[in-house]
């Protein structure tokens, strides 16, 4: 007989709106439910529709290509035309990979481009920000979850400044753009060694064209190397120029400039390719990282995949598609309704807080992948399980079941009401399998839902079930 969540329902009581529903899995029995129906913001637990999609898109082991092509003859290691970089849309295109289709392209034998090297981004296309962060994110930033998204983008559209302490407190730390200056990026930097104490401050302004990062502060004498990561403005761009650096200490001049082209006007004939990591990988990176820009260049691929894809493709677009995706789950689910889902989905990520999906809507999508036996373990496979997470907000009790016995995604937003959430699976003790969402979100009136507060009434609601005793 299926009860209520008293610990959810009690912080109903103090003014917060909760969706939750847990299910026996393999039978859909329904063990704990409070409004279950109810749409409320799911902050990045979104993230878990991105992941599902794309598993029953490519499979789990799907690489995204990044593609290197030439406009005109190349004879005796000379390019009369342009050098073509050409994004894939790979979510996890790193430096590692640029370098090495740099280092392949000398491999073949090209040595001098009497043109330019032309970026590629043209399969998203241009994108507008989509939310508040990103578009605050244009003119300057202190983080790195509100990059903007490319086809070609590297390192998740990020770029690292690396801090290392002086030999001696008063001594002025060392600071570098890693791995390299670039044209379109420039360093403030003042920063020393103390003894103890130390704090870094890091933001990134843009001036014009230029990203410009500010770092102050201090650093210990006893701490190593520092690196930290802040989204950059013009992913394309900061790509393009990356790549020529590599392309330089490869042995090949580009005579031209570089420019961003993301329009289709003749890709030129193939040269060579590289092949990203794994997308069961990717979605592992994806969830326990919470990546924003993976999540939503993800669901960009998604849309791109589809013959009726609008033109430009856009976020909000890419998230209807989920939308889609997520409706049709729920309406075949044999979960019991009362009425139809109202899932709403504007985006990959969950940054946008007018997002809206019930803890039913999760619970059957968590309930179809358990029923894809080819895919679940992937999809499991990039759940976080408390004991290992990277942050502390999910191991903050010595419960082992809690500890042991869930793969969940987390989420959360602070405006402009807080949004705490948790969906995923719960191993019981007979060795069954059971799916819970749980959304927490503020109100007007009530703004502020501790974190803390609402893991720990989840926690002692799982406790309860009638299944885990």
């Amino acid at each position: 007989m299926a009860t209520e969540f008293p610990a959810l329902s009690a912080l109903r009581a103090e003014g917060a709106l909760v969706s939750a529903l847990a299910v026996r899995l393999g039978e859909n029995r329904v063990l704990a439910t409070s409004e279950p129906e109810r749409p409320l913001s799911p902050a990045s637990v979104t993230k878990l529709y991105t992941a599902a999609a794309a598993l029953e898109t490519w499979g789990p082991e799907h690489r995204f290509s990044t593609y290197l092509y030439v406009r005109g003859p190349l004879r005796n290691g000379q390019l009369d035309g342009d050098l073509v970089l050409r994004g894939g849309g790979d979510p996890a295109l790193t430096e590692d990979k640029l370098r090495f289709l740099a280092e392949e392209a000398a491999r073949l034998g090209l040595r001098e481009v009497t043109g330019g090297l032309v970026v590629d981004d043209s399969r998203f296309g241009p994108l507008d920000c989509n939310v508040k962060d990103r578009c605050e994110a244009e003119a300057g930033t202190i983080n790195s979850y509100d990059a903007p998204i490319s086809a070609v983008g590297v390192n998740f559209s990020n770029v690292a400044v690396l801090v290392v302490p002086g030999e001696k407190p008063g001594d002025p730390a060392r600071v570098a753009l890693d791995p390299t200056e670039l044209p379109s990026l420039a360093l403030e930097a003042k920063v020393k060694t103390v003894a103890r104490g130390g704090q870094l401050f890091v933001g990134r302004v843009t001036r014009g064209d230029r990203d410009i990062l500010q770092v102050t502060g201090s650093i210990n004498v006893d701490r190593g190397p520092v690196r930290v990561w802040r989204s950059i403005a013009n992913a394309s761009l900061h790509t393009g120029e990356l790549f020529l650096h590599f392309l330089t200490r490869a042995g090949i001049t580009v005579k031209g400039e570089t420019q961003v082209e993301s329009t289709v006007s003749g890709v030129g004939e193939p040269l060579a390719d590289v092949e990203g990591q794994p997308l069961w990988q990717t979605l592992h990176d994806m969830q326990r990282f919470s990546n924003n820009v993976i999540a939503d260049a993800m669901a960009l691929s998604l849309l791109a995949e589809r013959e009726d894809a609008p033109v430009p493709l856009t976020i909000a677009a890419a998230g209807g598609n989920l939308q889609s995706y997520g409706q049709e789950i729920s309406t075949n689910s044999s979960l019991p309704s009362s009425r139809a889902s109202e899932l709403t989905l504007f985006d990959g990520s969950g940054l946008i807080p007018e997002n809206r999906v019930s803890a039913r809507d999760l619970v059957a999508l968590l309930a179809h992948i358990y029923d894809r036996y080819a895919l679940f373990p992937s999809f499991l496979g990039s759940l976080v399980v408390p004991e290992f997470a990277a942050g502390r907000s999910l191991r903050r009790t010595r419960d082992p079941d809690w500890l042991q016995r869930l793969a969940v995604k987390s989420g959360g937003l602070g405006e402009p009401v807080s949004v705490v959430t948790l969906a995923g699976y719960l191993r019981l003790p007979d060795g069954s399998w059971c799916a819970f969402a749980t959304l927490v979100n503020g109100t007007p009136k009530r703004r502020s839902v501790s974190r803390a507060k609402v893991f720990e009434a989840i926690r002692k609601d799982l406790a309860r079930l009638p299944a885990a005793q």
